[in-house]
């Protein structure tokens, strides 16, 4: 949990530093698509490997994405970002980690690009 506090962290912190009118939601967002896409990367694969053909692919991203739509919301508020704040303001090599948050965002979108397409 902490990693995906440090995720949040980091890109609610981008978000207001552009001057975003709510960065919370945009942090929220960033680690729901982080968390999903890994779930989902999961279910593709486990499915490709069991050799199982899905009818409906849409119910699967319902089942998986909404609830970690209310979770998200739920866990992550402006209150914890303060939390945040306080323990990592001082944190050392913030550019490094910052370029280290990034590289995992696109790589969760690379990863699911790759499994949602991937047709033996």
């Amino acid at each position: 949990m902490r990693f995906l506090d440090y995720i949040f962290y980091r890109s609610t912190r981008f978000y207001k530093r552009w001057g975003e009118s709510h960065p919370e939601i945009s942090g929220q967002f960033i680690v729901w698509f982080c968390l999903g896409s890994f779930i989902i990367s999961i279910i593709n694969i486990f499915l490709y490997v069991r050799n199982i053909e899905v009818q409906h692919y849409k119910t699967i991203l319902i089942v998986v994405c909404i609830p970690l739509v209310i979770i998200c919301s739920l866990v992550f508020s402006s209150r914890r970002y303060v939390r945040m704040h306080e323990r990592w303001k001082d944190e050392k090599c913030q550019g490094v980690k910052g370029w280290l948050v990034f590289g995992f965002v696109v790589m969760s979108f690379v990863i699911y690009c790759i499994t949602v397409n991937y047709k033996p």
